[in-house]
């Protein structure tokens, strides 16, 4: 069954480059797919305030059509790739559910790949295994509450055989799965969850996705122990896109040395983060730990997180971690005993007392990919902003000064360094901060600069 009733949508916009200017009305709330010709979702986009879509705006190149969203675009590159619309149930076909009614029972009996478009009101303590494909739709005050009983609002089978489902418009609250995500749908693929609310599930995450996942637009708060998780069974190929993560372990329940906080990632390869609001999480905002590379973390607002605002620990690249604006937190980036990562473009400013930038290389063993050690760190074009500690600095937690010299290849080029004092930089001594005119004899940001605050 096709995701769309194309015949029900308020609007397609076939790919014609005669297409010139035109009028829609997007209204705050509707939700734009863009789809292929046999209906498959390729990307969703949300719509929190009238000017995030700008359709007037587009036309150019062979197919050329785009949406400008927020300064970005999605451009068209398939002749049989057109653009949905849909602003609510009255535009998508599919099994109507009310309150009362029970969720599982509906897909128990439906087929793989039916969509069910949940009314408003409160869905209590319902618990739901999709069948592949399914796609379920909320609307202003759809609710799904656990009441404290139920463990998980939706899941996934292991071994990937729940893949390609669709989450849409639902808040999500009052669940008790301990540690790991209400939203479960580990070991699989290719679920997309946009304008999701998922908060106040006291003891567990808010999402914990699995392969090649979308989740955007969607707002997850005040949950236990982390936002979003992906732990030990992977999220190649993910995209975390436009989403507000925020006060996770509220209640200082669950370890930040463990997993806690706005999010953490192992072993996953070709994962983006981007264009997301991360702050006051209890423990790190962004963080990716252990034997992940080709990692992407961009245009990220992170801020007020108790811990790290953007944590690589012991993983490999190549990664690039750039314009970010990370402000307020323990410390603002760290690398931890990572490889082949490049940092630039981003504005770090740290609390007074808290650095700003911070790489260590520690003993931490052998990885995926061979021994965990800080090298090839390429550093540029950023601003860092401290108070009277560290603006930018290197600890040597081995000890033998390898993370120092030119095999290890650390290096930072152009960098905007200001800070109240001048000793402000730690390179090849754990005990001594240096000013910028040794940070720069030790071959650091010939062409950077270094202003005093006052």
């Amino acid at each position: 069954m096709p995701l769309f009733d194309t015949t029900q949508v308020n609007y397609e916009i076939p790919v014609d480059n005669r297409l010139g200017d035109f009028g829609v009305n997007f209204d705050v709330g509707k939700v734009i797919w863009i789809a292929s010709a046999d209906n498959a979702v390729k990307q969703v986009f949300s719509i929190k305030d009238p000017t995030d879509i700008d359709l007037a705006k587009v036309g150019s190149g062979d197919f050329g059509k785009a949406i400008f969203r927020r300064g970005k675009t999605y451009e068209i590159t398939d002749a049989e790739e057109f653009i949905l619309v849909q602003a609510g149930l009255t535009t998508t076909s599919g099994k109507v559910l009310y309150p009362g009614d029970d969720i599982q029972a509906a897909v128990d009996a439906g087929d793989p790949g039916d969509t069910y478009l949940l009314q408003a009101g409160t869905f209590a303590q319902q618990s739901v295994l999709p069948q592949a494909g399914d796609t379920f739709i909320g609307t202003t005050g759809t609710v799904m509450d656990g009441q404290d009983i139920t463990a998980t609002a939706f899941r996934g089978l292991t071994s990937t055989a729940t893949p390609d489902v669709t989450l849409v418009g639902i808040e999500i609250t009052g669940y008790t799965q301990v540690r790991t995500g209400v939203v479960q749908t580990s070991d699989n693929s290719g679920w997309v969850m946009t304008n999701l609310e998922v908060h106040h599930n006291r003891s567990g995450a808010g999402i914990q996705h699995g392969f090649a996942t979308l989740i955007t637009g969607c707002h997850i708060h005040h949950n236990g122990s982390t936002g979003i998780l992906s732990v030990g069974n992977g999220s190649d190929g993910s995209v975390i896109d436009d989403c507000e993560v925020s006060y996770n372990n509220f209640l200082d329940g669950f370890d930040p040395n463990n997993e806690a906080g706005g999010s953490k990632w192992l072993q996953t390869d070709g994962m983006t983060v981007k264009n997301c609001h991360f702050h006051n999480n209890h423990d790190n905002g962004i963080w990716f730990d252990a034997n992940n590379l080709n990692i992407i973390i961009e245009d990220n607002l992170v801020e007020d997180n108790l811990g790290n605002g953007i944590f690589y620990e012991i993983s490999y690249g190549p990664s690039i971690i750039r314009n970010n604006t990370v402000i307020g937190n323990k410390y603002g980036i760290r690398i931890s005993t990572s490889s082949d990562v490049e940092i630039h473009g981003n504005t770090v400013t740290a609390l007074d007392g808290n650095w700003a930038f911070w790489a260590t290389d520690a003993a931490r063993g052998d990885g995926d990919l061979g021994t965990w050690r800080t090298t090839d760190m390429n550093v540029h074009d950023n601003t860092f902003i401290a108070g009277t500690e560290i603006t930018a600095g290197v600890f040597d937690v081995i000890g033998a000064g390898a993370v120092f010299g030119a095999p290890a290849n650390n290096v930072f080029t152009a960098n905007d360094h200001r800070c109240f004092a001048l000793d402000c930089f730690l390179w090849d001594d754990n005990a001594v901060k240096k000013i910028f005119s040794a940070w720069q004899a030790a071959g650091h940001d010939a062409a950077g600069s270094y202003t005093q605050r006052t």
